[in-house]
């Protein structure tokens, strides 16, 4: 499964981005701030939420791992598909949204184009209390990211072994130690996608 993607905007539609990664173009569905955020020619990169039915694959492409989480959280409410998460995502931000679902906010979310008020209700139901909090505060976590982006990783795909790397190692590791295990992870994420 694709989980992240990096490559040159090739192509902007209405409301996807068609992306070259090595000659391959991925067509991308995004929220309306992805789209005007780049220019064709331009390098982008974006974490990918893939989705599979009986009609094919579709790839869902977000800046940040916050925003792909709450696009899966909203996609979990029974009356919210792929495209109105999208449209929820395009006209509200991250921090908005989420204090809007635990304060019971029906007017914020129902004041969301094409969203209405039974829609709004059924979100506030499903989600409040349940969303993913990705605030990325460890120290340890923080000081290892920083130095992977003084050695010249993206931020994108530093954060994409952020669940891994805590899984697979202790905080009680020293700083050198948790540094060379992230640029294992980091090599072994490079490795598998040179192999597809």
């Amino acid at each position: 499964m694709i989980g992240y993607l990096k490559g040159y905007l090739q192509y902007k539609g209405e409301n996807y981005l068609v992306i070259n990664v090595h000659d391959v173009g991925y067509k991308i569905e995004v929220t309306d701030k992805v789209i005007f955020k780049f220019n064709v020619e331009s390098e982008i990169e974006l974490y990918i939420y893939p989705e599979s039915n009986e009609r094919g694959q579709r790839l869902f492409g977000f800046l940040d791992l916050d925003s792909m989480h709450m696009f899966e959280s909203l996609l979990s409410v029974n009356g919210v598909g792929p495209r109105a998460a999208l449209n929820i995502l395009s006209n509200s931000n991250i921090d908005d949204l989420s204090s809007a679902i635990e304060n019971s906010d029906v007017a914020f979310l129902s004041s969301i184009p094409s969203l209405g008020k039974k829609t709004a209700e059924r979100i506030i139901l499903d989600l409040k209390g349940k969303l993913v909090n990705l605030e990325l505060d460890n120290s340890n976590w923080n000081e290892v990211r920083s130095a992977l982006i003084n050695l010249g990783y993206s931020k994108i795909e530093i954060d994409s072994i952020y669940q891994d790397f805590h899984d697979r190692y202790s905080e009680e590791d020293n700083l050198s130690v948790l540094i060379k295990s992230a640029i294992l992870l980091l090599n072994d994420m490079k490795s598998k996608k040179n192999e597809r």
